[in-house]
């Protein structure tokens, strides 16, 4: 039978030795609110080209920050589909991707809105033996008021060996890797002309294939236009 564990000091041998007022301190040094202040958010992984979850042929799933709509816009249906899946027309199209197409079913509870698809949005294609997708630029489409729409995004292919264009995805998180955000960043304020999808693509599996970017890619990226 267990039996009950004595400390090895009493408060009076304590008191007697001088160590209760410093045994005092640290007990309420520990209770103290250090007001640490916001958080900062989750840390860029330290992943390297070649070694991201769920890109290349690394494996894994793809990690990051989960994605939210603003506010009174969801999708109708969890899954995303590379065909259109409505006999409406393509409310929009965004992104110059030529591998991975993915339609959003998006209905609209509230006014007018603008979403803004963030760089660095994924989407997981249900098959593994399709590719997933990335949204490498950061875009915008304004919503309208209590309606449903399709948008196509055509994103970039984020497995060079895998096949293109899947049937079905989910809604991926929004990358946090340290190597796809570098080329993130230096999309984010470029217009990509049409046509020049290609040379996104190059980069892009630079990183998720290969071993990083390589000068020509910066090279290509820097002589696009501004927004």
């Amino acid at each position: 039978m267990k039996t009950k564990r004595t400390s090895r000091f009493s408060w009076k041998q304590l008191f007697l030795a001088g160590l209760l007022p410093a045994f005092i301190v640290l007990v309420a040094s520990c209770g103290k609110d250090d007001n640490p202040g916001p958080d900062p958010g989750p840390a860029p992984t330290t992943d390297s080209p070649g070694h991201i979850p769920g890109m290349g042929e690394f494996g894994g799933t793809l990690q990051g920050t989960p994605y939210a709509f603003p506010s009174g816009v969801s999708l109708v249906n969890d899954t995303l589909f590379g065909d259109n899946p409505t006999e409406d027309t393509v409310f929009a199209t965004r992104g110059h991707g030529s591998y991975v197409d993915v339609h959003l079913v998006l209905y609209n509870s509230g006014p007018q809105v603008v979403w803004q698809i963030p760089g660095g949005l994924t989407f997981e294609c249900f098959d593994p033996e399709y590719q997933n997708g990335i949204c490498a630029e950061t875009n915008s489409i304004t919503l309208p008021a209590h309606d449903t729409v399709v948008v196509l995004i055509q994103a970039y292919c984020i497995n060079a060996s895998k096949h293109p264009s899947g049937d079905y995805f989910k809604l991926g998180p929004v990358t946090n890797s340290a190597s796809m955000n570098e080329l993130i960043e230096l999309l984010r304020n470029k217009a990509v002309p049409d046509g020049e999808g290609g040379e996104v693509q190059s980069a892009v599996w630079a990183i998720s294939d290969h071993d990083g970017l390589r000068e020509s890619n910066r090279t290509d990226i820097a002589g696009m236009p501004n927004k």
